[in-house]
């Protein structure tokens, strides 16, 4: 059944190539087969799952972006500490 709805899908994506020279057709046409093929839970799956990529992503951005300012006071509290270093040994 599923090769069966496969080359179906293959056949009707090969059949929108005869509109390629004609934009309307061939939305109308992807539009058909885009409501043909896929369901409406479908859609509401993808939806929840890109929400929680979002969160996701988000949640990881803020981390990274708490370690880059970690760091970054690190680094300017060790430049500190080797330029009196420095001083030091010059004096």
């Amino acid at each position: 059944d599923v090769e069966a709805t496969v080359k179906r899908f293959k056949t009707d994506i090969h059949n929108c190539v005869g509109f390629i020279q004609e934009p309307k057709k061939l939305k109308e046409t992807i539009r058909e087969i885009h409501e043909k093929y896929l369901r409406h839970s479908d859609v509401i799956e993808i939806v929840g799952d890109d929400a929680d990529i979002q969160r996701e992503f988000a949640r990881q951005r803020e981390h990274l972006e708490r370690t880059v300012a970690s760091l970054q006071k690190k680094l300017v509290k060790d430049a500190e500490i080797h330029r009196i270093d420095n001083v030091r040994i010059i004096q």
